[in-house]
This record gives structure tokens, C-alpha cells and sequence, in this order.
């Protein structure tokens, strides 16, 4: 049941008014390492909580492009379970870092998923990963980097 709850909740984007936000604060601590850097680095995912809003936005940030390679998604994991599956065929030490329930698609050119959190929705941590996908003009190839994992409990 509670498994239910927190899935339909963050799939939620009704807006609520601060005075129904039953959730005081989340915290937002990383783990593990992002892999996979088509560029220089790996993409990275924070989170933050607005209480005037009872809002949690998550955002991958990739680097966006340059030199014939470009950013051309950016995808997001929740699971309620931290994970360590090797990746290879990613790079070196890649790991998915999360057994994921939901991952969600951001359309283009939005880094940023604003989850407008439920009136009685329990508090819990959840555990979320992101991801950019590239296209590499030359070649046209396509790859994936993912970010480090990122657990979130909401108080």
C-alpha cells in the first residue's frame, strides 16, 4: 500500500496550497559516482524542496553540447532501493545505482521535474537517478551517461 502511495504521489503535478503540505522539509544526499561521460564530466542530479509550493524539483544537469556532440534527453529513475548492478557496456565502474520502479522522460530541453507533492503523503526515502542521453553528429552514434544516485527523504 505504501509502495502505491509514493508512486502515485510523485507522479502527481496537481498544485496544492502551502497551508495542505504535510511534508516539513526533504533532504537530498548523493551516492555513489556518475559514469558514462560522452564529454569531460558526467552529468550530476540535485534535488530541492520549496515548502511555499510543497514542490520537489529534481535536475539533471549535462553539459549541453559542443564539438558535434549534443544532449539530446535526459531521463529520471525512482526506486525505493539502492542498487549497484555493473554497467559496463556504459564504461569503466559504471553502475546503475538504484532499483528502479518508474524512470520518466524529460522532454527536450527541460533538465528540471517539479513534482508537487500530496496532502497526507508519508514521509520515506526514495532513491532516484538520472541520466542524459547524446548524439554524436560525427559518426552518429548515441550514448548514455548516467549521474550519481541521489537518496531522498521526505520529512
Amino acid at each position: 500500500m505504501r509502495l502505491n502511495r509514493i508512486v502515485l504521489a510523485l507522479a502527481s503535478m496537481a498544485p496544492i496550497g502551502a497551508a495542505q503540505c504535510t511534508v516539513t522539509g526533504a533532504t537530498f544526499e548523493p551516492y555513489g559516482t556518475g559514469c558514462g561521460a560522452v564529454v569531460s564530466q558526467a552529468p550530476t542530479l540535485k534535488g530541492a524542496f520549496d515548502s511555499t509550493t510543497c514542490t520537489v524539483s529534481l535536475t539533471v544537469d549535462a553539459f549541453g553540447g559542443c564539438c558535434s556532440t549534443f544532449v539530446t534527453y535526459r531521463l529520471l529513475g525512482l526506486g525505493l532501493a539502492p542498487d549497484k548492478t555493473p554497467l559496463p557496456f556504459l564504461g569503466s565502474g559504471c553502475e546503475l545505482l538504484i532499483q528502479p520502479l518508474i524512470v520518466v522522460a524529460l522532454p527536450p530541453n527541460q533538465d528540471t521535474l517539479k513534482l508537487t507533492i500530496p496532502p497526507g503523503m508519508p514521509t520515506g526515502t526514495v532513491y532516484l537517478q538520472g541520466g542524459a542521453g547524446y548524439l554524436t553528429t560525427i559518426g552518429l552514434t548515441r550514448d548514455l551517461a548516467l549521474t550519481q544516485g541521489l537518496r531522498v527523504t521526505l520529512l
